[in-house]
């Protein structure tokens, strides 16, 4: 399965090319979070769309699902629309969306980085 941050957005958005190079998932819970991933790329999410969150959201958001896998409520910390806040009783569900949103602030925040020079 190819990593979301290498295919383009459905509006057709580019960003910077992916320099490194980087396995496939060798974990099961790679696995999961490269699916969690696409699928929130098919949704339209990309690192284009994740840079225009410069207040912490996503990794608030993160915070909240990790929040609901210890059963706190984790609402609170959430920054988006209190409807999209869908925290799972399964915990490694909870871990994946979180894991997911870290993922998506690294690569909005690679794609926002000045070129270097070297």
């Amino acid at each position: 399965m190819a990593r979301p941050y290498n295919k383009k957005p459905k509006e057709a958005v580019t960003h910077p090319p992916v320099t490194e190079t980087f396995d496939q998932p060798t974990t099961y819970g790679e696995g999961l979070v490269t699916n969690e991933l696409s699928r929130q790329f098919e949704k339209g999410y990309n690192p284009v769309l994740d840079a225009k969150y410069v207040e912490s959201e996503l990794e608030r958001a993160s915070i909240a699902y990790i929040l609901a896998t210890v059963g706190n409520d984790g609402s609170h910390t959430w920054p988006f629309h209190p409807d999209s806040f869908k925290p799972s009783q399964d915990k490694v569900r909870n871990l994946t969306k979180a894991a997911a949103l870290l993922i998506a602030r690294i690569n909005a925040l690679k794609y926002t980085e000045e070129p270097t020079h070297e």
